[in-house]
């Protein structure tokens, strides 16, 4: 069965040195930039880049964040 998967890319940001994860999405802090994936699309041959991908990812992040903050 294929599986599908995106990752995107965000500028370095050094004070982001932890991992967060959450069922929709990922962050991982690397020298070269911020990870953001965790999406598997079963039974999907495409392999372009799906803009709204990007945008679960980042939704559920940030609702993560903003849950920390209080």
């Amino acid at each position: 069965m294929p599986i599908s998967g995106q990752l995107s890319f965000l500028i370095p940001q050094p004070e982001i040195n932890y991992r967060l994860s959450t069922p929709h999405g990922y962050v991982i802090p690397r020298k070269d930039g911020l990870v953001l994936g965790g999406n598997a699309i079963r039974n999907n041959w495409n392999t372009t880049p799906d803009p709204k991908q990007t945008e679960v990812a980042l939704a559920a992040v940030n609702e993560v964040i903003l849950q920390m903050r209080g």
